[in-house]
């Protein structure tokens, strides 16, 4: 979604809308609230502000777009409100950055001091490299490396990687330059060459300590994204810690559970480093998800108002990468909900980048045997980078092939000599043709008509009757693309002696973020609360074979604290998703477990006692250790440390004797009761003592569940 420009990827621009940051009224007093909606695309990104006071509904026209990116081109009539999806990372190592999941409630300075004979002392979690992310300081910081030609060696971002790419006196490293990072998340076989290709630049960034995993590269941008939208927010809303925000996240339809949880942890980690979460303890806090269609044709829908519970209208997401042909029906206009057709989504690589592919190619034809363009430093990927710079921010945008009066592109090349054998070249000057263009276009346009035309038939073959065709997305700011659309559906209109207009998203490239803050400002008749993940308590059980079959085949391990046999580091399964539909799980939801954590009797134990949390996309059987196969798929969510020294002071707390039979000494046992919590879109997860209902707690951890059930779910 919400692809338009970068000069590396090449999406489709358009004329930036009248809604930039407009400053509120300083009349009211009331609390703020924002909603701050993040379309996280392919090819280029938005974000999308609206601030609330008190319960009014909220008014489309008032919602913001983020603006006045770093380094975005002076010559547009306005700030652009899209920012290019690429960064550009140092060729040196950049200082840690902090955990993902930070050790909690611990009393003292000493963190990570855990006796080893405590019953879960194999889970502690150690602070070493392997849990760590390497990160790029503030601005101020950054500029401590300059490479050979001046450029100072730091991570970039959106227009910023522009600035760099479009300098022709030099051939960088392309390795160091992340474009599409999103389908990263996308699984589907269309996009499999893509993510072989970005699976190269990984290895690289990774082998140089730069990146952890591939979450970071997302988490990476959406950090100077959220840092941007915050300074924006405080110098236009005069927005402070004090002011509450709920945050949106945009993803596409077809993504799986696991790339929405993968994503929900990059924007929780851009969040925290971004200073919008300040509470090392949690992660964004009620975190909405919404489809990308979903948030596109609520905002064009409420623009147009001509719709009707049960009018069926295919909605085409033409973005920078990916064009996503999706059938939905009106479900119900007040609130505006929809609702998916039985058949199949479709997609297909036709975006708008594509267009930058060809015309990439049709330079190189026409420029790599002009040796005389290199000199004096300047290689010939260099003018071709800026050429790909003026087709992006400048041609591409206004290209009408359909067009009676279209005239050639004479583009300036300094130093282009041209030959006798050549009709294309011109002294300093390229000629693009109406023919060329046409070509150019051809392989994109005919892939998003016959999405188009595939949803279509299927829908025909349903009985399902087509009103209208939506289209969204940057591309959709092409005069190309409409028309051709137009030209094609007149046709069939004609064949089927019945009208189907194509209507255009009203400033495309931010529809999405948009129509996102609209559908988070009312949630009433969303899908309901079935939970599509499992959460499961890491244990070390008794060792009873006979009572379950998972401690049959299984060593236990035998405690020299107390003389008991355990088997350890197993998963208690308190949440199971369903195998097909996902158990309801209303918010309020409490389950709770007891806890308990051996000590020796030793004059300086502290009794520290790690508990961890974890999910997965499966449904499991309890009992069974966290590496067994049918644990497959399972992760850590989260985890608290424990301080229970405190107890030693308690006089109704003393040491224990082993059983008769057992071979154990004289231990401490620190017992106390495990609460998973369940709260909107979050997930509690607390130690409290001494258990039931006059309980302390002594540790917390929340997390978010949102990518855990459907998106759209209040």
């Amino acid at each position: 979604m919400n692809e338009r420009y970068p000069s590396s990827s090449h999406a489709f621009i358009q004329a930036a809308s009248d809604d930039v940051f407009a400053v509120p009224s300083q009349g009211s007093n009331t609390r703020r609230h924002f909603i701050v909606a993040v379309d996280f695309g392919t090819t280029f990104s938005s974000v999308s502000v609206y601030c609330r006071r008190g319960s009014s509904d909220v008014d489309s026209s008032q919602i913001s777009s983020i603006a006045n990116y770093p380094h975005a081109a002076s010559y547009l009539s306005q700030s652009p409100t899209e920012v290019p999806t690429q960064s550009w990372y140092p060729k040196q190592g950049m200082p840690f950055r902090q955990p993902i999941d930070t050790e909690t409630n611990i009393s003292d300075e000493e963190e990570t001091v855990v006796d080893a004979h405590t019953q879960n002392s194999d889970h502690i979690h150690a602070t070493n490299g392997q849990d760590w992310m390497d990160v790029d300081q503030d601005e101020e910081d950054e500029d401590r490396y300059e490479e050979d030609d001046g450029i100072v060696d730091r991570y970039y971002w959106g227009y910023g990687v522009s600035k760099i790419l479009v300098a022709n006196d030099t051939h960088r490293e392309q390795s160091r330059c992340i474009v599409r990072s999103k389908l990263l998340l996308d699984h589907s076989v269309h996009t499999k060459h893509i993510r072989a290709q970005l699976s190269t630049t990984v290895r690289d960034l990774r082998a140089r300590k730069l990146i952890r995993d591939e979450t970071d590269i997302i988490a990476d941008f959406l950090k100077h994204l959220l840092r941007h939208t915050r300074s924006q927010m405080e110098s236009q809303y005069d927005y402070h810690n004090d002011c509450s925000v709920e945050f949106v996240l945009c993803v596409p339809a077809m993504w799986t559970e696991k790339a929405l949880r993968t994503m929900q942890n990059a924007i929780t980690r851009a969040l925290r480093e971004s200073e919008f979460i300040e509470n090392s303890n949690h992660d964004v806090d009620n975190l909405f998800i919404v489809t990308e269609p979903e948030a596109a044709s609520t905002y064009v829908l409420d623009k147009s108002g001509e719709i009707t519970p049960g009018d069926c209208f295919v909605l085409l997401d033409a973005g920078g990468g990916t064009v996503d042909a999706i059938t939905y029906k009106v479900k119900s206009k007040y609130p505006l909900r929809l609702e998916r057709e039985e058949f199949e989504p479709e997609g297909a690589l036709c975006g708008s980048s594509y267009l930058n592919e060809e015309f990439e190619k049709l330079l190189w034809h026409r420029l790599a045997s002009h040796r005389e363009l290199e000199k004096d430093g300047i290689t010939i990927q260099g003018k071709i980078n800026e050429l790909m710079y003026r087709f992006e921010t400048q041609t591409k945008r206004g290209v009408d092939i359909y067009s009676d009066e279209f005239e050639p592109e004479y583009l300036p090349v300094t130093g282009l000599k041209p030959t006798d054998q050549e009709k294309y070249t011109r002294p300093n000057r390229l000629i693009i043709t109406k023919n060329d263009f046409r070509r150019i276009f051809k392989h994109c346009l005919d892939g998003v008509s016959k999405l188009m035309f595939s949803q279509l038939e299927k829908a025909e073959d349903a009985g399902v009757v087509i009103g209208k065709v939506i289209l969204i997305g940057g591309f959709a700011s092409s005069p190309s693309l409409v028309r051709h659309l137009k030209k094609k559906l007149m046709e069939y209109s004609l064949q089927k002696r019945r009208r189907i207009p194509v209507i255009v998203a009203p400033f495309p490239g931010t529809a999405v973020a948009h129509g996102a803050v609209l559908r988070a400002a009312n949630k009433m008749d969303g899908p309901e609360r079935r939970i599509r993940s499992s959460f499961g308590i890491l244990r070390a059980e008794p060792y009873e074979p006979t009572q379950w079959e998972a401690h049959a085949n299984a060593n236990p391990w035998h405690d020299p604290v107390d003389g008991r046999k355990y088997i350890k580091k197993t998963i208690d399964w308190v949440v199971n998703k369903f195998p097909f539909q996902g158990e309801l799980l209303p918010s309020g939801t409490v389950i709770t477990r007891p806890a308990f954590h051996t000590f020796p009797v030793e004059p300086d134990i502290k009794f520290i006692c790690e508990e961890v949390l974890y999910i997965s996309s499966r449904n499991h059987e309890s009992h069974y250790r966290n590496t067994h196969f049918r644990n497959r798929g399972c992760e850590r969510a989260g985890h608290i440390l424990v301080d229970m020294t405190f107890l030693k002071d308690d006089p109704n707390f003393h040491p224990v004797d082993p059983g008769p039979d057992e071979k154990g000494r004289l231990h401490y046992r620190v017992e106390f009761e495990l609460a998973i919590i369940i709260d909107g879109r979050n997930l509690r997860f607390e130690a409290r003592y001494p258990g039931g209902e006059h309980s302390v707690v002594r540790g917390a951890r929340q997390i978010s569940i949102a990518a855990s059930f459907q998106p759209g779910t209040e």
